[in-house]
Formats: C-alpha cells, structure tokens, sequence
C-alpha cells in the first residue's frame, strides 16, 4: 500500500478549490441587474381632454414642467414601480367670457415597473374638490377592508374659517417666494375654494385630502404627509398662528 504524504494532499485540495473543480460543487452567484432606465414620457390632460400646458409632474420625487402640448419628457428613469403625480391650472366658469376663476387641478398615477423602459403613460387630471372622491376610492372613511380607515385630525371637507384661510394664503405665498428665490421651500397648502354657502354667499376655503397629503409621491414623512407635522411643527403653522 502506497501512504500519500499530507503536504501533498493538502497541495491537491487547494488547487481544486481555487479552479471550483468537479467534485466540489459550488453556488454559483446570478449578478442581479439594476433597473433599466430610459426616456420616460408623461402626457397631462384635464378632464375634458385639452392638453395640461405648463402642467407639472413629479416623478422619483423631482418636479418637471410639460410643454405647449402638455407632455413631460424625463430622461434616464428607471422601469420601477411607482407613482406619477401631477397638477395644473387653468381659467373655468364665469359668464360670456368673464369672471373666469383659476381652478387647479391634481392626478396620480400607480405605475407598475412591469410596463418596462421607455414609460410611456397618460396622466388625466381632475379638479383638486373632486380628488377626495379618488381618495376615497381606496380609503373609505368607514373601513369596508379594502384598505385602513381614514384617521386624520382634519378631515376633508372642514370649512376654513376666514382667520385660518388668510393664514394659509400667507403661508403659500411665503413658499413661493423662497421657491424664486433659489432657497428650500415646503409645497402649497392646497384647498378647495369652488364651494359656496348659497348663490350670494362668498366662496369658503374647503380642506380637503391634497390639502396635507401628497398623491402617494414620497415626502418622507408617515402617510405621505408634505411636511413635518409633528408637534405642531410646519405643517401644523401653515394654518395655525
């Protein structure tokens, strides 16, 4: 019987691991490819189908604007899930041409990252009083186990007294200034102001989902809120002293 020396079987069993020679199996390792990105392609429209011109879309947390034709055209974004959200405004109402008021309209958009790179969708947007009704759709105010119930402090459709409405338009108009300014700036309170009391009665200030809620786009803060509201803190200050 032949004894083959230890020094030579040791030499052996290293050369077969370093090659991952037959006989020891080894896992071998799939390298996971990163989302594709490419050329996304937003088309903004209202409610009746005109084009969203100037409308903006958010989308991986950045704001676009979309052009005469209402249409965002975002390079190098990924094929992930998502959502696009977007807003616009526009003159309606009035009488023969008159007395036309700026309506804002609001929309998102779940977006599946099955629908591949180049994304390519369709954004029709509603007015923002008729977005509670989209809201709602998937968060009822009772819970019939489509989804959790609605807990906020303020629930949508609160009047705004008049003190409290002033003290929103200061805050928006506050942001918008450090927005031209270059410096950080928190997103518009926004509130419905289509509705009246009766036909001589003035318009109210009307809270409704967007007013705190962003359309599912990341905030980062719980529950897609816009800004920190914590202990009274912005969000909290934008309508109250």
């Amino acid at each position: 019987m032949h004894i083959i020396p230890a020094a030579v079987v040791a030499v052996v069993l290293l050369a077969l691991l370093s090659r991952g020679a037959a006989g020891f199996p080894q896992s071998q390792k799939k390298e996971v490819e990163g989302p594709k990105t490419g050329e996304a392609t937003v088309r903004v429209l209202f409610p009746d189908g005109t084009p969203a011109s100037g409308a903006t879309v958010v989308i991986d947390r950045k704001r676009h604007s979309a052009d005469a034709s209402g249409i965002v055209k975002i390079p190098g974004v990924a094929a992930r899930s998502g959502v696009v959200g977007g807003e616009g405004a526009r003159k309606e109402g009035g009488l023969l041409g008159f007395f036309r008021k700026e309506v804002l309209h609001a929309g998102f958009l779940p977006v599946d990252a099955k629908a591949g790179t180049p994304l390519d969708v369709q954004l029709k947007l509603a007015p923002v009083g008729d977005m509670d009704s989209v809201c709602r759709s998937c968060h009822p105010d009772k819970d019939d186990k489509r989804s959790g119930i609605i807990k906020c402090t303020h629930p949508s459709g609160r009047v705004l007294k008049p003190a409290l409405a002033n003290r929103v338009r200061q805050f928006n108009a506050g942001n918008e200034t450090l927005k031209k300014e270059g410096k950080p700036f928190y997103p518009p309170i926004v509130v419905d102001s289509s509705r009246k009391k009766g036909i001589f009665s003035e318009k109210q200030s009307v809270l409704v989902c967007l007013s705190c809620h962003s359309r599912h786009e990341e905030t980062g803060q719980r529950t897609y809120v816009l800004m920190p509201f914590f202990d009274k803190s912005i969000l909290c200050r934008g309508c109250h002293v």
